[in-house]
């Protein structure tokens, strides 16, 4: 990899910042390419991608799963995780190079058995969440992982 190449992502959800690894993230969309008719189980719609019609969810910025879209997210960054493509709407998309941003763990008053939160980022003189794609995946409620595993078998 080339020195200053971008190797996460920020995507900000409102006012929480998420790092995931640039590798996770398929595509940056705009969010007014979403079908919103029949969105999956809390879910708020879905978007194609490579010939694939994938699930959109919208984290709030408790990153907890919300049915609808409650603040302007224009952005949907397309991930993929053990196989799984899935959206999430963000209110900004961007490139980060790794040698910007400094890892931490996190506090122990800051762990929750099974969130998708692992560590802590600081960059630019901000703060994030640092997680990965497949632990967000994990975080999805178990009725979208089987909306995801039918979608993924009808296609």
């Amino acid at each position: 990899m080339r020195s200053g190449e971008s190797e996460f992502a920020l995507l900000r959800l409102d006012r929480t910042n998420l790092i995931v690894p640039r590798n996770d993230v398929r595509i940056i969309e705009l969010a007014i390419d979403l079908e919103r008719d029949q969105p999956p189980p809390h879910g708020i719609g879905w978007i194609l991608f490579d010939r694939q019609r994938c699930p959109v969810y919208c984290p709030s910025m408790e990153l907890e799963w919300m049915d609808e879209v409650t603040s302007p997210r224009p952005i949907c960054a397309v991930l993929n995780a053990k196989g799984v493509t899935f959206g999430l709407l963000c209110s900004e998309a961007k490139l980060l190079r790794s040698d910007d941003i400094s890892f931490h763990d996190l506090p122990p008053a800051m762990v929750v058995p099974g969130s998708p939160i692992h560590r802590l980022a600081a960059y630019e003189g901000g703060v994030a969440c640092a997680s990965l794609a497949a632990r967000i995946l994990g975080d999805l409620p178990a009725a979208a992982a089987q909306e995801r595993r039918t979608t993924s078998e009808a296609l």
